[in-house]
């Protein structure tokens, strides 16, 4: 748990060939996941769920990616707080 009282952030570790990278990040207002489509992306796409475990299941439907991959990050720095 963060200082401000949200969850820490969680990052994809799995076999990804669609993203660079994928980044879950609790706010206030839901979770945001957001997608890197290279290592030179400045703006990632981003979309909004209920929840952590909402955004993870999206991730898993609609990403292709799997449910055990994700590692939680206390380093990385957040986007949306």
């Amino acid at each position: 748990m963060t200082k401000d009282g949200l969850g820490n952030c969680w990052y994809y570790t799995g076999d990804n060939s669609n993203y660079y990278r994928v980044i879950l990040e609790p706010a206030n207002e839901g979770t945001y996941i957001f997608t890197y489509n290279s290592a030179q992306s400045k703006f990632p796409e981003k979309d909004l769920q209920d929840d952590l475990a909402d955004a993870k299941r999206f991730c898993e439907q609609e990403l292709g990616l799997s449910r055990d991959n994700w590692e939680e990050d206390t380093s990385i720095v957040r986007l949306m707080s």
